[in-house]
């Protein structure tokens, strides 16, 4: 999965520092991107992480589009830190 994060806090798209892609499985981050995180970036972290969900606070119309092209669902949230995202949608 990917997360936006900035000051280790879930931000907006637009806000963030960096790209997390972050493994469910193994239980930890396994990249970190920084900006801009272009179409073609993430095509190329769908294909080689398999992350095709992408945590954020929002993100705005013209940056929705290119992200869903690139087969990425985007689920927007509250939670406060990268492990608050994780417990809430992963744990079960």
């Amino acid at each position: 999965m990917l997360i936006t994060v900035r000051d280790d806090e879930v931000s907006s798209f637009e806000a963030a520092e960096k790209l997390l892609v972050y493994d469910v499985e193994e239980g930890r981050p396994v990249k970190s991107l920084g900006r801009p995180v272009t179409p073609d970036l993430l095509e190329d972290v769908v294909e080689e992480y398999d992350a095709w969900v992408l945590f954020t606070r929002g993100i705005t119309r013209e940056n929705r589009e290119p992200v869903e092209e690139a087969g990425i669902k985007i689920v927007e949230t509250r939670a406060g830190s990268v492990v608050d995202v994780v417990k809430e949608f992963f744990t079960w």
